[in-house]
């Protein structure tokens, strides 16, 4: 028997995995980029739902607050209206 040598043994030129290993860079580069965009996306759907929640919030509280002097002017007309029929009806009877 001959000398052996070490190591993986030689594979002659042209072996179909010189073809594959750029194939396989680019296919993993358009998966990275892939992966990339969508989470750019996905960040970008954040906080477009972030600033349309705080506006909602914003225009909850602004409804609210409306609600409540809309609330406060139909209890001090309440109280006009019966004050003033209580005087039509002091009124009616004098006569």
């Amino acid at each position: 028997m001959g000398p052996t040598r070490a190591g993986p043994p030689r594979r002659p030129r042209g072996w179909p995995t010189d073809a594959v290993t750029p194939a396989l860079a680019l296919g993993g580069s358009v998966v990275a980029a892939s992966f990339a965009l969508v989470r750019f996306a996905m960040a970008q759907n954040r906080a477009i739902t972030e600033r349309f929640t705080a506006y909602m919030e914003r225009s909850l509280a602004r409804q609210e607050e409306l609600n409540e002097r809309v609330r406060r002017a139909l209890e001090s007309l309440g109280e006009a209206v019966r004050d003033c029929s209580s005087r039509l009806d002091k009124i009616a009877t004098k006569d």
